[in-house]
């Protein structure tokens, strides 16, 4: 895959980036297949749905955080139910929703390498009552951790 800088290209670069991050978790999960779309995986027609969901989702966040703002170059695509938590149970419908793009979301890289694959059962009743197949628009982290480093930070 070709890099794109983020600033020449911002459509590109996020395009590049969760085509990035939906292979990578395929891969865990073991089911890479490589003539499958991933926008099928993502459950939507064009990438500028993709783009748009992401963008609103980091507009959102810097509205209410405008002290820890979320920009194309620090932050990760966060899968917002790890795919760890996928590959027990991995077939058929749980792939999908692993990569749907209701699962998808930014997330700073600091709090994403914190959060790992923390998920316990309070996350996954959160996860498939708000957000899976909807239209969540906040950034969710899970309850389970103790803090957001993002957040615990003062200066």
């Amino acid at each position: 895959m070709p890099t794109y800088n983020p600033y020449d290209y911002p459509f590109e670069y996020q395009v590049h980036r969760v085509q990035r991050a939906v292979t990578e978790s395929l891969q865990k999960l073991n089911v890479y297949n490589s003539r499958v779309n991933i926008l099928e995986y993502l459950g939507v027609e064009a990438w500028s749905d993709v783009v748009s969901h992401l963008d609103n989702k980091r507009k959102l966040w810097n509205k209410k955080y405008p002290h820890r703002p979320m920009t194309l170059t620090n932050t990760h695509i966060d899968h917002i139910k790890p795919t760890a938590s996928f590959k027990i149970k991995s077939l058929g419908m749980k792939v999908r929703l692993s990569n749907h793009i209701t699962n998808l979301q930014p997330l700073l890289t600091d709090d994403n390498n914190f959060k790992g694959s923390a998920w316990k059962d309070e996350d996954e009743k959160f996860w498939k009552t708000h957000i899976v197949l909807q239209e969540y628009t906040l950034i969710y982290y899970p309850g389970a951790l103790a803090f957001q480093p993002s957040l615990a930070s003062s200066d």
